[in-house]
């Protein structure tokens, strides 16, 4: 999955029906890159604080979904638009 805006509710909720999907036929891994939110880091104060809240929003629900957080690997790869390190994405 790649750009998905976590604090866009409308992801989040398209997100919930995925991993219901996958509930009982688990997947080897899901694998997200960025970008994950839909505006770029750096750009306002907020920022950090907003990135977190995005991030935890999504750890509650891959926790509704037991047999994915124990079977499923999860994979992060930040997009051009993340905070982070170095300029190398792997789009």
């Amino acid at each position: 999955l790649s750009d998905v805006f976590l604090d866009k509710p409308a992801v989040m909720e398209k997100l919930d029906v995925l991993f219901d999907g996958y509930k009982d036929i688990v997947p080897t891994a899901f694998i997200f890159t960025g970008n994950y939110t839909s505006r770029p880091f750096g750009k306002t104060p907020d920022d950090v604080t907003r990135l977190q809240t995005a991030f935890q929003g999504l750890t509650r629900l891959i926790f509704k979904y037991k047999s994915l957080v124990m079977r499923s690997k999860w994979i992060f790869s930040r997009g051009p638009s993340d905070a982070g390190g170095p300029l190398v994405f792997p789009q």
